[in-house]
């Protein structure tokens, strides 16, 4: 026995020397696709954020300008949300289930559904803030109206008929359009049910977060449209300004102070022809010769001709030639990207004569009677190819849409700016 002593002894002191076993490597940190990265550190409590266009909160949820974007954004829920990855998660419903081999929806509400009085949300609440919506432009996918097509069988549940079969809960429900508001005599803005809610003793565009909410602490947004010229909102102190305008960029760019992070590729601006064939424009030269803000040529995807398989018009009964009369292109008055576009293309075009801006309501005219061709911005992203197409021919009912040029936006930030993500449609989002 004595003699298997040292042999024992040897081998504990190996064991003992050999060297510990190094610790699993620590998991790799979850990084959100979606998480827009405006620098690192802390948040200030309040963010002022600047952004083209009027705010006027009377039109709520449905924004018409980049400020009302971003500020209806974080006030206003729709059944389900949509990142920009293409994920659905859950927004004022909590869960849902297909019926009638998916031509039916059923929703439920969430337990803690509120608006910002504190009252419960319920189903009938939904189907109010949707019947007082102009359903017409939104074109959702149910089957007829509103009233035909949805019923609140209890407080909690919210069924839905479709016009067509889904497999998959339609995405058309994370529209902003269809975000639920509930409108109060005497207030100026519709009430909401997202994590941030407007004073109603102000009103002054600065979205405050709920203290009963859950998630991370969030701070106060004060958004302020630009006036004139985003340059002046950098000085005056703003911690991010949306823009495209080359100048504020370039200003930006020129300042240690500051950093420029560009935001996807948003808008697709086409050119409307009335009649089939003849040679596409050169998106590329156009992104380079006629276009002042970040631009490319128009890239694929590109949802109009997704949907035009599911679009029940006919559109082969086009013309081949252009009409007698193919003087002008129209655009819209004040739309400068537009307006270069359409200059350019009267340019090296030999049958167009000039290039003419339209107001709104004109602009919409010209659109309907599809004689004469237009250059108009589309969203690049959609939730719905064919409902796209739907709301796309209810403007332009027959012709060609050509793909010109990509453009898209950029935040310049002072500080780091935390919590922003990017709804699916590239609208900065705090959580």
């Amino acid at each position: 026995m004595r003699r298997w002593l040292p042999a024992v002894a040897a081998l504990l002191t190996l064991i003992a020397c050999r060297p510990a076993p190094a610790p699993p490597p620590a998991p790799a940190p979850v990084v959100d696709p979606c998480a827009l990265d405006l620098g690192s550190g802390p948040t200030a409590d309040t963010l002022t954020i600047a952004a083209s266009g009027a705010i006027d909160p009377a039109r709520a949820p449905a924004a018409r300008t980049d400020a009302e974007r971003i500020l209806f954004r974080q006030l206003y829920e729709p059944l389900i949300e949509m990142t920009c990855d293409a994920v659905v998660r859950p927004g004022l419903a909590s869960a849902w289930r297909a019926s009638d081999s998916g031509r039916t929806w059923v929703f439920t509400l969430r337990r803690d559904a509120r608006f910002w009085d504190g009252v419960p949300v319920t189903a009938a609440d939904v189907l109010v803030a949707w019947r007082a919506q102009d359903t017409a432009a939104v074109l959702a996918p149910w089957a007829g109206s509103v009233a035909q097509a949805v019923s609140a069988p209890d407080e909690s549940t919210l069924v839905v008929r479709l016009d067509t079969a889904y497999a998959a809960v339609p995405p058309a429900f994370a529209d902003p359009g269809l975000a639920v508001a509930k409108r109060v005599a005497g207030l100026p803005a519709p009430l909401g049910t997202a994590p941030y809610w407007l004073d109603a003793a102000a009103w002054d565009r600065t979205a405050s977060p709920l203290p009963d909410r859950p998630g991370p602490a969030r701070p106060v947004l004060v958004i302020r449209p630009i006036v004139a010229d985003a340059r002046d909102a950098l000085d005056a102190g703003a911690d991010a300004v949306v823009t495209d305008d080359p100048a504020t960029v370039a200003y930006a760019a020129a300042r240690s102070d500051l950093t420029s992070i560009p935001l996807p590729w948003d808008r697709t601006y086409v050119l409307l022809r009335p009649w089939r064939g003849g040679a596409a424009p050169d998106g590329a030269a156009l992104a380079q010769d006629a276009v002042q803000v970040e631009a490319r040529a128009a890239a694929l995807p590109l949802w109009w001709r997704d949907g035009a398989a599911c679009d029940d018009r006919r559109f082969d009964l086009l013309p081949d030639q252009p009409p007698a009369v193919t003087s002008a292109i129209g655009y819209l008055r004040g739309d400068v990207v537009a307006r270069g576009l359409a200059e350019r293309l009267v340019a090296v075009g030999g049958d167009r004569q000039r290039a003419v801006a339209f107001g709104p309501s004109e602009f919409a005219a010209l659109l309907r009677a599809g004689g004469s061709e237009a250059v108009l911005a589309l969203p690049r992203a959609s939730l719905d190819p064919c409902l796209a197409v739907r709301r796309l021919r209810a403007r332009w009912p027959a012709g060609d849409v050509l793909p010109l040029v990509d453009v898209r936006r950029r935040v310049i930030v002072r500080r780091p700016v935390s919590g922003v993500y990017l709804d699916w449609d590239g609208v900065p989002r705090w959580r």
